[in-house]
Formats: C-alpha cells, structure tokens, sequence
C-alpha cells in the first residue's frame, strides 16, 4: 500500500496549508525528554475555517512571486499569534481550487470559489503597519510548522506575556456555542427525566461515559474486569511477558524511515554509521511508520513464533495484552500467556516449577550473545529511584545465587546478625558495575561476606515479603534481568519474562501494569467526580465538568495518537468476552428497538425492548434446553439470517418461527424435573462440531473455544438472594426467570436442592474466584502501596 502523489498545487508551507484547511487543529505539542518524540498534551481542538472567504480576502496580483505577511491567531482581538509567516497567495488559491474539484471532502462541505471577487489589493491599515515592523520568518525557515503553540529548547510552552494563554481556553463560555460530542449523547431528549439522569451519575455513569474512548481510565478499567475474568475462567496464567521497542536499534526500521522521510536507500553500514542524534530525528519525523511497523512486528511474532510448533515458551493455549506507551513515547507490550500443561505453584511440587522455569528464563550472560544481552542490563535512572529513597524499585541489583530457588519471607522475627548481613550484602552488591573483568563467583562474594550459604538465604529472606523467584546467577549478572534466549534474539529489543507463581501475585501484577500510565488519571477523574457532586452544578454540567478535566489532562505521545486515530489495537485477547446482566429484570438496563420499528407499532404496544442475550436464551430451540445460561452464553453465536427476516429489528423472534422448536414455558416447567437436570452432565461430550440450529430467522451455532463469560458477582454477605438467584439463573437450565425458585420460598432454599450440580458446572467458570476478584482491586493497590514502602526502607 502506498500513499498518492502530492499534487504540484498541494506542495505549501505549513501557514499556507492551514489557509485552505476545512479544519484548523490547535494543540500543545512538546519534546519528550528521552528520544526526542513528541508528546500532546490537552484536547485538541479542530476550528472550522471558511476557505471561501480566506480566497476572497487575499490579494491577487499577476506577479505568482508576490508574497504576503500572514499572522495567525487564536482571535482577533488577542495581541500576540500563534504562527507568522509570508504565504503566497497564488498557490493557496491554485490548491484550493484543486481541492474543491477533486477532494471529496470538499465537495460533502460545498465549498465553492467565486471567480469574479475583485482582485484589488487591501489597503495598508494598523495590521499591515505591524507586519512592518515586526520581523518576519522566512516559509523555507518554519521547520516546526506542525506545532501551533510554540515550545522552548527546554520542551515547555512559551506563551510570553500572553494574558490568554490558560491550559482550558477551549472551554466556551456560552453554552450555546459547546459542539456536541461524545459527552452529550446521554444528554439526549430520552434523558430529559430529571430521575432518570440522576440515576445516571449517581452510580458513575456519567463518568462511564468515556468507556468507549479507547486509553481513557473507564476504557481500561473495563479491560482490567474482563482479564480478572479471565483470570477465573482459565486460571492462573503461567507467564508475565514484556517487549519494549528499540527503534534506534532496529536497522530495517531505521532503513525504512530513510526512505520515508529523506527519500534515501541506506545500507546497514549507513545505519550502523548515524549519530544518535540522526535516528532520533527519522524516529520523530514519522511516528506513523514506527507505530504501524511495531504492531505489525509484534502481531507476526505472536503468530507466527509465539504461537509455532517450536514453542519457545510451552505450548501457549491464550494470551492477553495490552499496549502502554513508555515515557519516551515508544510502544511497550504487557502480557499474560496460558501454557498447555505448566505445572504451579500450589499443585506442582517445587522441583518441578523450578526446572520448568529454568527451562525457559535464564540471566546468564553468555560472550556469544553480549551484544543482545546488553538489552538486559540494567542501569538507573531517575525513573527507578523515585521519593529520593535510593532504593531502585526494580530491585537491582538482585542478589545472586548458585541455584533457581523460590524463597518464602520469614515467618519468625529477624535477628540482628541476620539484619546486618543484609546490609553487608546490599553494599557488596552496590560495589559491583557493568564491568567485564567482575570474575567472582558466588563462593567468592560468601568468603567475602565471612557468610555461610545458609545464613545468606536467610538475610535475602529478610528483605521480601511474599514468595519469590530468585534465578541462578553470578554477581557478574546481578544487574541482568531474566530472559528466554530464544524470544530475546528474535525479538532484538529489552524482554521481561517471569513465571506467575500465584493468583495474588497475578493480581498485583494486573493492578501494577494492565493499568499502568493511568493510574494518576484515574485518581484526577474520581476527584472530578467528587468535586462535580459537591459543586453547585446540575447532572449536565456535572458530565461535561468529568468529560472537560479528562480532555484538558490527558497526555499522549505522537504513536500513541497514531494507534487511536488509525484505530489499531491497544488490547487484544484470545478469547472474546460476554456479559451477562444477572440483577433482576427490574433492575437491568434495557435496550430500545430502532425507531423506524417503534413507529409501526401500534399505539397501545408496549413491545419496545430489544431481545437481548438472556431473552435469547429462554427463546432457545428444544434442543438447546439442557444448556444453562454460563453455557450457551460462552459456548454460541446468535446470528440473523437477513433473508428470513419479518421485520427490520434484528433482535426479534418472528412469526415464522417454528413453535415445535421452542419450549412453552408451561411445558419446560415439567421439564425442568430433577431426572431432566440430571442430563445436563453429558451434554458436553454429545455436542458435534459443527453444532447449529435455527429457529426463524435465528441461527445458533457453537464455537469452538469458549467465551469469556462476565456477569455482576452478588456479595453473598451483603445481597443473599440476589446472590443464591445469580447462581441458580447461571449454571441451571430454566426456560422462564420466574421460573427459578420452582415450588421453593427463596432462592437459597432451592440452590441447597441442587447445590452439587451448580458447584460442578461452577467450577468449569471459576477456577480462581475466591482469590482473583474484581472487586478488592482497591485492597490489592493498598497493598501494592505498602509493598513499595517496605522496599524504599
């Protein structure tokens, strides 16, 4: 795929550019402090600009080398520009005339050019005499023309003397002016009930508005509930993997850009011979390239390494990860992988963990891959010393060991021999460097310490406070951080690798990385919940009040804007994921049908809601009737057949459906005997492949993995019955809700009936439930907060 030409009467300068614009972009643009990319801070705001009136107002001569001076400002009245610069009026007109005859956008807009305007040339006044006076800057000179609000050497905005210049001059003033958008599609004529809106924000809907924008903290406050679900649908996953990107290593990368952006074929003995300086400047000339070239790499290595027959970390049956932009901009991948058949921590035997994990991680640091594994070394940086502790949160340098060894903390109070050896170590450790001629072995560094092996472990065991892997290493290799061999030599970039050992490990994990970089906007938004709550506002300037404090906060690197405007994937997961809204249908949120279908209603029809996923089920063919609710959600795929349709909703049963293929309700409740249950054991081992059936113009076909099933997870403490009736609607077959307490006066009195069977088709959907929630996410970041104290100690 390539990009079309630039036509002759497109090729402007950047001020030139903006004249025939149909949208002008204002933004705050500034220098990441490592790498050079750029960052963006704040909204962004696209200001209409009328392109007929800009040809109209400027002056036309015969001579095509006639420029002018053009300033170009936020308003009018305001004293100082954003960009100045001499335009050549010629060529805007010649490129908007191009546009208007060949650009399609230009044409839905009905931009049109008068060709009879006068062309006299407009009279010098006040704004023409400041041009005079003022210098001017040369087109071919503007070589940050992309950055309207300019930037100091330091990377800081520079607005000078400017007294408009506040971070949220996009919000306007009068309310009739706010262009709609995302924030107010709750604020709709449907949501004109006072009640109704209050029932909005009151449970933080409002704030779950920006859900759907993708890197917002809902968006991935969503993505973290759907892997704690899959967490206790699949188990503890076996791996934690990172993969950092290294563009000014990459040398086809690097290749690539010359071509882009200087229209050069370099040779890798070019590449090898650029400055440092040189790559940052083709990194940060096309983000573009180096977003899409990522994505493109790592999605090929997942495919076609990760997941060959060679399997270079175990037979990996599902993954999850997500993508995070470093603070150097650069994309950085987290990710959980399942293995086929990895042994665990609590079930395995210890010797069985640690040879598989020494099957696949080492820290060794062998002279024929130095130069790969240099990528694993480890040198501080203010980032991992942060409160002025001196303590490096990663833990570097790692104390070595002679074997792999999995250390519990101890349980008795340590002594003060045992203390003092761990600070004689710390030093020992902190005398170490990156040298090459460190040749003392682990032996060497005892005698040194005047330590036994024994009273080693126990000083290093002093120091954690949950169960930890320490892999083999030499004290030339205390600053080497685990790899897999194979995965760091394909992959030609820094790796992380380290075994999951158990679930509250897996959590702290998710709390410290799946939702990493947003953690501090999250914090901003629940204040600006609060402060919207207690201010004296009503429910629409409380939405649009969260909406503003995320839009003029958020930060976003040059790739990271690349991957939502170009829509590539920020997470990804093997297994798609269903939600099942257990509550009670009183309080369940309910879908409306298509307007064009409620208007051929009748007018005394109450028959407005969509058919959803649990009326689906209750409308299931016959031979469905063994599955439950868990099942059928997870296991298939409601399609319509358009060509059977009766009607244009895509939600409805219709009347062609065969009433011999659904169940009354009257008749499953026969069904739904003791006997009829009991054959739902074997429904699993019975079901054919390609397993489909169609009632109407609905199609259910069976997959052939499993969905990820989330439903709401009733306290059993605090809601008893909702809780007892989640269950019993999940993992029994019913036909009708009202149904599922049968001949029983409350829920748990009919769930202690049939408990053995629910537990057992439970346990195929919560292998880690009672440990991995979503809910004590709070505690487990109060936790993760202690933890980094201790260690700062």
């Amino acid at each position: 795929m390539e990009f079309m030409t630039v036509p002759k009467e497109l090729q402007l300068h950047s001020l030139e550019e903006k004249l025939v614009a149909l949208r002008i972009p204002f933004m705050q643009i500034r220098e990441l402090p490592r790498g050079r990319q750029l960052n963006l801070k704040g909204n962004v705001v696209n200001v209409a600009a009328d392109v007929s009136s800009t040809c109209r107002l400027l002056p036309r001569r015969l001579d095509e080398s006639m420029t002018i001076p053009v300033k170009f400002k936020r308003k009018l009245s305001y004293k100082h520009s954003v960009q100045s610069e001499n335009v050549r009026p010629t060529k805007v007109i010649a490129a908007a005339k191009w546009l208007v005859a060949n650009s399609q956008l230009y044409k839905d807009e009905n931009v049109t050019i008068n060709q009879n305007w006068n062309e006299t040339i407009v009279q010098m006044d006040d704004d023409w005499q400041e041009f005079m006076e003022s210098p001017m800057k040369k087109p071919d000179e503007d070589k940050n023309a992309e950055i309207l609000i300019g930037t100091t050497p330091t990377g800081q905005i520079n607005h000078g003397d400017n007294p408009d210049s506040d971070d949220d001059w996009t919000e306007p003033q009068s309310e009739d002016m706010q262009p709609a958008g995302t924030l107010d599609t709750m604020l709709t004529p449907e949501f004109q009930d006072q009640s109704q809106l209050a029932y909005c924000v009151a449970p933080d809907e409002g704030f779950r508005v920006l859900q759907t924008l993708r890197g917002s903290p809902p968006y991935w406050e969503k993505s973290k509930r759907e892997l704690f679900a899959m967490i206790r649908q699949l188990g503890i996953p076996t791996w934690f993997l990172s993969f950092s990107a290294a563009e000014t290593r990459w040398l086809h990368l690097l290749k690539i850009l010359g071509r882009t952006v200087n229209n050069k074929n370099y040779t890798d003995e070019d590449v090898r011979n650029m400055t440092w300086n040189e790559k940052s400047d083709l990194i940060q000339s096309d983000p573009v390239t180096c977003a899409r070239h990522f994505d493109y790499m790592f999605r090929r290595f997942l495919n076609d390494f990760l997941y060959s027959s060679y399997h270079p970390v175990g037979e990996i049956m599902d993954h999850f990860y997500r993508v995070e932009f470093q603070q150097r901009g650069s994309p950085h991948i987290h990710m959980l992988v399942w293995v086929n058949n990895a042994p665990t921590y609590e079930t395995s035997t210890t010797t069985e963990v640690v040879s598989f994990i020494d099957t696949y991680v080492t820290c060794n640091k062998p002279e024929t891959i130095n130069q790969t594994v240099t990528l694993q070394s480890h040198s501080h940086a203010k980032t991992c010393k942060k409160k002025r502790t001196g303590v490096c949160r990663f833990g570097f340098p790692i104390p070595p060991m002679s074997r792999t060894m999995i250390l519990k903390p101890l349980e008795d109070q340590v002594n003060d021999k045992i203390t003092e050896l761990y600070k004689q170590i710390q030093a020992y450790l902190c005398d170490l460097k990156l040298a090459e001629d460190i040749t003392d072995t682990f032996e060497d560094m005892l005698i040194k310490l005047e330590s036994t092996e024994e009273d080693y472990i126990l000083a290093v065991r002093s120091s954690i406070t949950s169960d930890k892997i320490f892999l083999k290493r030499s004290p030339s290799e205390v600053r080497i951080n685990g790899y897999n061999k194979i995965l760091l030599e394909t992959w030609k970039a820094n790796m992380d690798i380290q075994y999951v050992l158990d679930p509250y490990a897996c959590a702290m994990y998710i709390v410290s990385y799946i939702s990493k970089g947003q953690r501090g906007m999250s914090n901003l938004m629940q204040r600006a919940t609060q402060e919207a709550r207690e201010g004296n506002m009503d429910i629409k300037q409380q939405v649009r009040h969260i909406g503003n404090k995320f839009l003029n906060h958020v930060e976003m690197s040059a790739q990271e804007a690349v991957y939502l405007v170009l829509q590539m994937s920020l997470r990804k997961a093997s297994r798609d994921f269903v939600f099942l809204n257990t509550s009670p249908p009183e309080d369940r949120t309910i879908l409306i049908k298509p307007l064009q279908y409620i208007q051929q209603l009748p007018d005394n029809s109450t028959d407005i809601e969509c058919m959803g996923l649990i009326k689906k089920y209750a409308a299931r063919p016959r031979a469905l009737q063994h599955y439950c609710l868990a099942d059928f959600a997870a296991w298939f795929d409601i399609t319509t057949d358009n060509t059977n349709k009766a009607s244009s909703n895509d939600c409805e049963i219709h009347d062609n459906a065969n009433d011999d293929d659904i169940i009354p309700s009257e008749e499953y409740a026969n069904h739904e005997s003791e006997s009829n249950i009991d054959a739902e054991d074997s429904i699993m081992e019975n079901v054919v492949e390609d397993e489909c059936y169609t009632v109407g113009a609905l199609s259910y076909r069976k997959r052939k993995k499993a969905k990820v099933i989330r439903y709401v997870r009733f306290n059993k403490e605090n809601d008893t019955e909702k809780y007892y009736r989640e269950q019993l609607m999940l993992f029994l077959p019913w036909k009708s809700e009202s149904s599922l307490m049968m001949k029983c006066t409350t829920y748990q009195e009919r769930y202690i009936q049939v408990k053995s069977k629910i537990e057992e088709k439970e346990s195929e959907y919560n292998h880690s439930g009672d440990i991995i929630d979503e809910h004590p996410t709070q505690d487990i970041e109060k936790k993760l907060i202690e933890k980094r104290k201790i260690n700062s100690r």
